[in-house]
């Protein structure tokens, strides 16, 4: 018997829905196996898989059999229902092995089970459906994990794809035109009435296992895709007056638009020549010659007239055209309030209940590259829509404290950068790296959005959280630069403009923080591992003179009965406050090259030298802070050491020979090292030089933003005035580096900014029209100001554009 047949026969052989319960055949059990066999040993056309959809047993039979057939003895057809219920409804991207198809006709068949799933969403959104699957999931959760069968493993795996699996099925288009509810929205209201959502917050709090982690993770990102963050953040508030008069403004400019749309449908269709070469006279308007105006078509507006509909026009070849906007995640369904105050609850208790302890093991997973590169943008679409729900809901920040972590933004860095070279490396899939890209930078602009908003919060501690955040990001010249890189690579032949928004707003924050951190530190450190090269006859000069500059063992136990001893005591004893915390200093440096272990004799010198310089408070402070990072060092003594114990190694630090020579040195005040000193001043003046350039980008591109109208594509910056005896004052450039700050492909506006040679001279001339001389005079002392402040260039007291 052929597979057509086979699988005609067992269709027929199930049994059959009398619209009150099912009525199974006596072959029903043999009947769902061939099946299964069946879609097991199918065909790469799929053809088992589009008969079953096409003989429409999803909704005639599977569904009822889960649904009516509740006794013991129908566990089996239950079992295989439910296994074959999941296959059919399996996405057809994942029938094709995670990839569409090339060929035509593979092609066809992916749209045509993509349109037989649409076509059966709406019957899979059976609230007796979903109470059937919370009533199978229950018992199991109940049971521990140690005393779960096979059986019970199958059942929890089996539902949650299942329900993975119909909110995976995009929607056809809405129920109704009068109402906003569509296929998606009744699966979810179905979710809601069975009660399924308390079970997957459930699983999301007690997930055990990598699979199950990541399911309930995508569950949650096909059940929020169509959502808007903000719009549910501020769903149930009452609006103001100015978002009711917006609201109706934007409700009345849709209705003349559609009324529009249908009036000039009627004028077409109404007056339609049956001929189709008609021609049309445009009166009071002559033609070349001395006849009337012709033109091919109606016109309803006299600036409609155009003469090169027919002509050849350019067209642009497929491989250069601009990327659509195809996202699933960029429309945005306005859903029914019901639906919609349900999602914001939905949410706000994932905040409170499982997203951070959902999403560090989810972090976890995707570190230790144990998840599939679909599980890595649910996990980034996650971090951006809870973040951005949780700041327009204006709740606590502690309910997101996972996101703010360091180690969540290094991912999304590093995240970051493999996807931009993917789409390098990988150039057939490079559109798909590109979506991945504007994913994961979705979450990297929510989390500067946050940090943002918490430097405002009226809480002393948030703010003092984000200022430890913001410190940390610019301190990193890698995460500095990233913004600025990512700005380099565009390209619209692969990356959307929905990307490029985001990459703009967020390159606009960015810039704004990073402003605001360096007017108030005046510089921006960059850690860099320098060997320093230094002479040995200094060192024997230093080792001599420090020889020479020792006091003696007298003067010393002079100056420690008569200046140290008797406030020592009291500070050990407690009769005296300490000033400073051991907490607020710090034994070893982090950024050095001697591991931590060897830096307790350094830590030793620096006691000593606060003993002698008679700074009791920081001695005592770094030798208890000692204690704790080298516990077993006995200089520093051991726990729950007595004061007078403390008081004798302090004394035996303070009559240790000199060990000055041991303290870290400052590189500022080292000048014996000419060749470290240039390298380091040389660093830091570039640093401050892309500093300056990129503030000088921000506020060229908010006066092209305002006023459009530059038109110079190329920008010479001035570095120091020169005037020569019978010439004009010109502007003269100099600079070692050539530096691009802003490479925009295909952009007609381009802006450069570059340093020439030190031997040419340019004179300063820009181009720009329609700009108020206000505008202009405060973008021209913003120049000047940064070139003075952050390179030291003298600068004129005045410039001008010509």
């Amino acid at each position: 018997m052929s597979s057509f047949n086979q699988i005609q026969t067992a269709c027929g052989a199930l049994g059959y829905f009398d619209s009150k319960t099912y009525l199974k055949d006596d072959d029903c059990e043999d009947a769902l196996r061939i099946l299964l066999r069946c879609l097991k040993y199918d065909n790469e056309r799929k053809d088992a898989r589009l008969q079953m959809l096409e003989s429409k047993i999803l909704e005639n039979d599977l569904i009822p059999i889960l649904i009516y057939l509740n006794s013991k003895q129908d566990a089996k057809i239950i079992h295989h229902a439910l296994k074959l219920l999941v296959n059919l409804t399996k996405p057809p991207l994942v029938c094709f092995d995670g990839k569409l198809p090339k060929d035509v006709t593979l092609t066809n068949v992916y749209l045509k089970i993509e349109v037989h799933l649409q076509k059966t969403k709406t019957n899979l959104a059976n609230e007796k459906l979903f109470d059937f699957l919370v009533n199978k999931v229950q018992p199991v959760l109940d049971t521990k994990w140690l005393d779960r069968s096979d059986e019970d493993d199958f059942i929890l795996h089996a539902v949650f794809t299942l329900v993975r699996n119909i909110l995976s099925i995009k929607s056809e288009r809405q129920i109704s035109e009068e109402s906003d509810i569509n296929a998606h929205d009744l699966v979810l209201w179905s979710i809601h009435k069975s009660n399924m959502e308390n079970l997957i917050l459930f699983c999301g709090n007690k997930a055990q296992g990598d699979e199950r982690i990541m399911n309930i993770l995508e569950i949650l990102v096909l059940m929020l895709r169509e959502q808007s963050a903000q719009e549910l953040a501020y769903t149930g508030e009452q609006q103001t007056k100015n978002q009711r008069e917006k609201t109706n403004e934007a409700l009345d400019l849709l209705y003349e638009r559609e009324l529009a749309e249908k009036q000039q449908l009627y004028k077409l269709t109404a007056h339609r020549s049956t001929f189709g070469g008609a021609t049309y006279v445009m009166c009071n308007a002559k033609g070349i010659g001395e006849n009337q105006l012709i033109c091919h078509r109606p016109l309803q507006n006299l600036n409609a007239m155009e003469f090169d509909r027919e002509k050849r026009r350019f067209r642009r070849p497929k491989n250069r055209a601009p990327v659509k906007n195809d996202l699933d995640d960029s429309q945005h369904h306005h859903s029914a309030l019901g639906i919609r105050l349900f999602l914001r609850e939905f949410c706000v208790a994932f905040l409170d209940n499982c997203y951070n302890i959902l999403m560090p093991r989810a972090r976890d997973m995707i570190i230790k590259s144990t998840c599939l590169l679909s599980d890595e943008t649910n996990f980034f679409w996650a971090i951006r829509f809870f973040t951005e729900f949780n700041r327009h809901a204006h709740t606590s920040i502690d309910r997101i404290s996972e996101t703010l972590q360091m180690n969540t933004f290094h991912l999304l860095h590093t995240k970051i950068d493999h996807y931009r070279e993917m789409i390098k490396i990988d150039k057939p899939e490079a559109k798909l790296w590109a979506k991945r890209l504007q994913i994961g930078f979705g979450a990297f602009k929510e989390y500067i959005l946050c940090v943002k908003s918490m430097l405002t919060n009226t809480n002393e501690v948030i703010i003092r959280a984000a200022t430890i955040i913001k410190n940390n990001i610019f301190y990193m010249q890698e995460y500095r630069e990233q913004i600025y890189i990512l700005l380099r690579d565009y390209d619209n032949t692969k990356m959307t403009n929905i990307y490029l928004h985001d990459l703009i707003e967020s390159t606009h924050e960015f810039l704004k923080m990073l402003e605001e951190h360096t007017t108030k530190l005046k510089h921006v450190f960059v850690q860099r591992c320098r060997t320093a090269r230094k002479s040995t006859t200094t060192k024997k000069k230093k080792n001599a003179n420090n020889e020479k500059n020792e006091p003696p063992n007298e003067q010393l136990e002079e100056e420690w009965q008569n200046q140290i001893s008797e406030r020592l005591s009291c500070l050990l004893q407690g009769l005296e406050e300490v000033s400073i915390n051991k907490s607020d200093v710090c034994p070893f440096d982090a950024l050095s090259e001697v591991p931590i272990d060897d830096q307790s004799i350094t830590a030793v010198a620096r006691i000593q030298h606060a003993l002698r310089i008679n700074k009791l408070d920081e001695a005592i402070a770094l030798f208890r802070a000692s204690r704790e990072v080298w516990p077993i060092e006995k200089t520093f003594g051991y726990e729950d050491i007595g004061a007078e114990e403390e008081f004798n190694l302090l004394r035996e630090i303070y009559m240790t020979s000199n060990m000055d020579n041991l303290l870290p040195k400052n590189t500022d005040e080292d000048d014996e090292n000419n060749e470290e000193e240039y390298e380091e001043g040389h660093d830091e003046d570039g640093n401050s030089q892309m500093i300056a350039l990129l503030l000088l980008q921000n506020w060229i591109l908010m006066i092209e933003d305002a006023y459009a109208t530059i038109n110079s594509r190329h920008v010479r910056l001035p570095a120091q005035l020169t005037s020569e005896s019978g010439t004009n004052q010109q502007l003269k450039c100099d600079l070692m580096h050539l530096v691009n700050v802003t490479n925009y492909l295909n952009h007609p506006k381009l802006l450069v900014f570059d340093f020439v040679d030190e031997s040419e001279t340019q004179q300063f001339r820009w181009k720009l029209e329609n700009i108020t001389n206000e505008s202009k005079n405060e973008f021209l002392r913003k120049v000047r100001d940064t070139y003075k402040t952050f390179m030291g260039i003298s600068m004129p007291e005045k410039l001008e554009m010509l």
